[in-house]
């Protein structure tokens, strides 16, 4: 793995959080962010992250994060893992910006 590459760290991250290793996960997006701070895949995936651990209000924040860097408003909607969000008005808001 490339410890330089903060898409691989960002992936990385996600599939620590499947494996329930919060700090590990946690970790590796703080590296990730700091690595690749504009990508907004990266910032999606650490939505994904946040997410998984019911952190709803840094979910937002990375989504918003996200959409403001490019990500296409259509990839946060067809995404099964925010389903729980859509009454969510704050996750409207966003889409409805994007």
């Amino acid at each position: 793995m490339n410890a330089r590459d903060g898409q691989v760290l960002a992936y990385r991250a996600t599939y620590l959080a499947m494996l329930e290793r919060k700090k590990d996960a946690t970790d590796s997006m703080q590296r990730a962010l700091s690595i690749s701070a504009k990508d907004p895949d990266v910032k999606f995936r650490a939505a994904l992250m946040y997410n998984h651990f019911d952190d709803t209000d840094r979910t937002l924040q990375s989504l918003r994060d996200a959409l403001v860097s490019g990500l296409a408003a259509s990839t946060v909607r067809d995404t099964p893992d925010f389903d729980h969000l859509r009454d969510d008005s704050r996750l409207q808001v966003l889409l409805r910006g994007h």
